[in-house]
């Protein structure tokens, strides 16, 4: 799981920087949407397909970072073996009849605590990332129940007593309550909210806050 979670973040990473260093500034807005999602799929997709290494005569990237990882935990244990052994070596005026755990039992031991360390840092992280999103979802669903809402060719306007911006989620409109009715929203805002509403921008918002969950 750590070798996957590692190798989609380093693909993330590198189309990020490609996008960042040739696309951003270009107004191509479909095109870059595409190569957004279709990269971020690709980094999600790639680290499990296994590819013909030999036929390709690369290197074997998952075998070299398992030998990473295995030989930094085999540094580990005999760190923590040679620090648990030179601690024995000093409690020699300790009576024979005391139970006393070996060099090897603490290594399991302290191997075991790292591993769990790791662990409740990664659910501990993610369900940090999680409670944030939730908390929108909860604040979205707030304004529509606490808010008059209308209906009008197709669209759930939802309008607001606060005057903000316009914005859009799904197929709801957020949109100040005497802008609505004075109807003196602009028109490139209404087209460019719409834009997000007919694409489905909600949905690319959706599978960016998995992914920050996840990972």
């Amino acid at each position: 799981m750590m070798l996957y979670l590692i190798k989609a973040a380093v693909l993330m990473t590198l189309f990020l920087m490609i996008y960042q260093l040739f696309l951003a500034k270009i107004n191509t807005f479909q095109f870059n949407r595409f190569y957004l999602l279709l990269s971020l799929v690709f980094s999600l997709t790639a680290p499990i397909i296994v590819l013909p290494i030999n036929i390709l005569k690369i290197p074997d990237i998952n075998k070299n970072l398992e030998k990473i990882f295995q030989s930094e935990h085999s540094l580990l244990d005999e760190a923590i073996v040679s620090a648990n052994t030179e601690s024995l070596s000093f409690d020699t005026a300790a009576p024979t009849t005391t139970k006393q755990s070996t060099p090897s039992q603490l290594n399991k031991n302290s191997y075991f605590s790292l591993t769990t360390i790791l662990k409740l840092s990664y659910f501990t992280g993610a369900s940090i990332f999680f409670l944030i999103f939730l908390i929108k979802i909860l604040s979205l669903s707030r304004l529509i129940q606490s808010n008059e809402h209308i209906k009008e060719k197709g669209l759930n306007y939802v309008l607001l007593e606060k005057d903000t911006l316009p914005f859009v989620f799904l197929n709801y409109f957020f949109v100040p309550k005497k802008t609505f009715q004075e109807k003196t929203l602009e028109k490139e805002i209404y087209i460019h909210e719409m834009a997000h509403i007919k694409q489905n921008h909600s949905l690319d918002i959706l599978f960016v806050e998995a992914l920050k969950i996840a990972f």
